[in-house]
């Protein structure tokens, strides 16, 4: 999963394009799902973009367990 590996160097928009590539595979994935969320966050922050913000927090939302998020991320996933 090189798209979380990316995420948690902060390098979001390289992240981003291999975690779209694998999303039908993993979507389901807690881990993925909290790496997701925190990438179409950040890029939308950097492109103003509303709408990726919006799937952001929807993708966020499908977290069932937001404890498993390291708070070094939580801190990250501000909306």
């Amino acid at each position: 999963m090189k798209g979380i590996l990316l995420s948690f160097n902060k390098k979001y928009i390289e992240g981003l394009e291999y975690l779209e590539k694998s999303y039908s595979s993993y979507k389901k994935e807690e881990n993925f799902k909290i790496h997701y969320s925190l990438c179409l966050l950040k890029v939308s922050e950097i492109n103003n973009d509303e709408k990726m913000k919006k799937k952001a927090l929807k993708n966020y939302e499908k977290i069932e367990n937001k404890e498993q998020i390291p708070n070094e991320l939580k801190i990250l996933l501000n909306f």
